[in-house]
């Protein structure tokens, strides 16, 4: 486990894949996670994987940033 973090680097990768295949929602909705859990996941992710050699990213910056802009729902979720 990475200093601070709370889950494992290896389940932190199986959330990253995992959204990139079903979608924020459908992955917290299994891992009962919420939705800014998954996103604080995601965006460590996303900068380990910046820093492990510049590799390409994935769509997920894209999508994560159309995502920050929409409104928050009462309930913790954004989209549709």
């Amino acid at each position: 486990m990475n200093e601070g973090r709370q889950y494992t680097r290896r389940y932190e990768e199986h959330i990253y894949q995992q959204v990139q295949l079903s979608g924020i929602e459908q992955v917290s909705r299994i891992e009962k996670l919420s939705f800014d859990r998954i996103q604080g996941i995601l965006k460590h992710q996303y900068t380990q994987k910046k820093l492990r050699g510049g590799q390409e990213l994935s769509d997920w910056d894209q999508r994560n940033r159309q995502t920050e802009r929409a409104p928050k729902l009462s309930h913790g979720y954004r989209g549709h």
